[in-house]
């Protein structure tokens, strides 16, 4: 198992290193990417209107982000996220 660390970002937040507002932070084990992903998108869920989005990182690796659109619900895409392959570089 490995551990990752998940930052959930509020509305008023952009991801641009230190102006970003984090509204928590929750450190947990997986054991693949792809599951860590889907455990942080539940916590995300699970917080309410009030987070806008979450990072989800392994040590100094961003594994995966996630802005969700103003007004709406986290919820997972039919195929999940994505997997760290597929995952677009962080900018």
């Amino acid at each position: 198992m490995t551990t990752y660390r998940c930052y959930f970002i509020s509305p008023m937040s952009s991801i641009s290193g230190a102006s970003q507002i984090v509204d928590g932070v929750r450190d947990f084990d997986s054991t693949t990417d792809y599951e860590a992903c889907i455990q942080a998108e539940v916590l995300c869920r699970r917080s309410g209107p009030a987070i806008e989005g979450f990072e989800l990182w392994q040590r100094d690796r961003l594994v995966y982000r996630h802005r969700r659109a103003p007004n709406s619900h986290p919820s997972l895409s039919p195929s999940g996220p994505r997997r760290a392959a597929d995952q677009v570089p962080a900018e």
